[in-house]
């Protein structure tokens, strides 16, 4: 599968119904996975940037109402030639592959006059809260250091 380009662009993964349009030019893309609980809250390692963070949590049950979760963002500089393009559909929610894990984004998209469907990847994205630590730790070995870390 191709991997996420390093240019601004409009690129068709399954022609006349989906594409993803990446933001903006670049080598790497930084990617904030953020953890409420579980081993990601005490993940550690050389390329992560990990801050404190609170998460607005929306539940449906038994109404509508939103929470407040406190917890920690690691965010990673990972190369786009490490990152594999979504294979389907994600209406919103595209899964790339980084390490042989299917990790998912929380992105926008929308239709267009090409495609019925088109994820946004900017050079900034994040992924769903509490991933599984096979997935954070894909991540952080395809990662590399911070610039001046």
């Amino acid at each position: 599968m191709p991997t996420l380009p390093t240019q601004k662009g409009l690129y068709p993964i399954l022609p006349g119904q989906y594409a993803v349009y990446v933001g903006e030019d670049g080598e790497n893309l930084i990617l904030n996975a953020g953890f409420t609980r579980g081993p990601g809250i005490d993940f550690t390692h050389q390329n992560a940037r990990s801050n404190p963070a609170t998460y607005e949590i929306k539940r449906s049950e038994p109404t509508k109402h939103w929470l407040q979760k406190s917890g920690v963002t690691h965010s990673f500089l990972v190369p786009r030639a490490a990152i594999e393009m979504p294979t389907e559909c994600g209406w919103s929610y595209p899964e790339v592959t980084i390490g042989g894990q299917k990790i998912p984004l929380n992105t926008s998209g929308g239709s267009s006059e090409q495609h019925n469907w088109a994820d946004y990847i900017d050079a900034e994205v994040n992924t769903f809260l509490n991933l599984h630590p096979a997935m954070l730790n894909a991540i952080a070995d395809a990662s590399i250091p911070w610039p001046g870390k």
